[in-house]
């Protein structure tokens, strides 16, 4: 019997508690519930802004947030000195006078690519770059490319050769996602003809 009366009295305890904050809200101006959440949630905010700022450094394909704003995907305005504006790369392969490297991985090269490039992924670059330099002279234009506007393969490889004396590699920014929006002449499979 004992029990059932600590139970109800626990019970009434309980309602007359939540009677009285029901009445009596507490203040939602500078009053004491207040002051506490509000530092809570700054607190929180603030380590979830340090976690994705941390997360985004430490990716390989992170948003470059401290760079300064470089030109909407699509225009020719170029910002590095290697990057090579869409319209010149496009006079350069009408021409014939420039090299195309596709960056990417082989098999996104074999689904599609710049008509005429050679795929030499950027992440290969030891296997094939003894015979690239035996078969390139140093004064060639190579234009190097890859896909998306975070992808940094082609600056990567552009900047490879460039240091192996090939003072003419360019890269261009989303290069193959500008070609095919641009509806310029590609190809598929790889190399050989597979």
């Amino acid at each position: 019997m004992a029990s059932v009366r600590d139970d109800d009295l626990k019970f009434r305890v309980r309602f007359l508690t939540m009677n009285r904050i029901l009445r009596n809200p507490p203040s939602m101006g500078d009053g004491p519930v207040l002051k506490p959440m509000i530092k809570e949630a700054a607190l929180i905010l603030s380590l979830a802004l340090a976690t994705a700022l941390i997360v985004n450094a430490l990716r390989a394909r992170g948003l470059d947030l401290l760079a300064p704003g470089r030109p909407a995907a699509g225009t020719d305005a170029a910002i590095d000195p290697r990057e090579i504006p869409l319209v010149d790369a496009v006079r350069r392969q009408a021409e014939q006078s420039a090299i195309f490297v596709d960056a990417r991985p082989a098999a996104d090269y074999a689904a599609g690519h710049i008509q005429g490039a050679l795929s030499l992924p950027d992440q290969e670059f030891d296997s094939w770059v003894e015979e690239f330099i035996a078969a390139t002279e140093p004064e060639t234009v190579i234009i190097t490319y890859c896909e998306g506007t975070q992808c940094l393969l082609s600056k990567s490889l552009a900047e490879k050769l460039f240091d192996l004396g090939y003072v003419n590699a360019r890269y261009l920014v989303d290069g193959w996602g500008r070609w095919k929006a641009n509806r310029l002449p590609v190809a598929k499979g790889d190399e050989k003809g597979n």
